[in-house]
């Protein structure tokens, strides 16, 4: 059981920085809607609805990829009591 808790651990760290990689990814998104938005040769750019699209996806996989971490260690904490 105790090797187990440290593999979840593992993942969560792992999750924790793809959850960061994730919010860099949409802070640059941001800024660079924000540049096009006021700058006067905007075009409708398909780089964002594919950025969103991607990140979206990684979104959900790391939601998904978190409740079944969150269902495991429950499951190892429940057999410890």
């Amino acid at each position: 059981m105790g090797s187990e808790f440290i593999q979840i651990r593992k993942d969560l760290a792992k999750d924790h920085d793809s959850l960061k990689s994730i919010d860099s990814r949409l802070r640059s998104l941001n800024q660079e809607w924000l540049r096009k938005a006021y700058s006067p040769n905007t075009e409708k750019d398909q780089y964002f609805s594919k950025e969103l699209y991607q990140l979206q996806e990684s979104i959900d996989l790391l939601k998904h990829k978190q409740g079944v971490r969150v269902d495991k260690l429950l499951n190892h904490l429940n057999q410890m009591e």
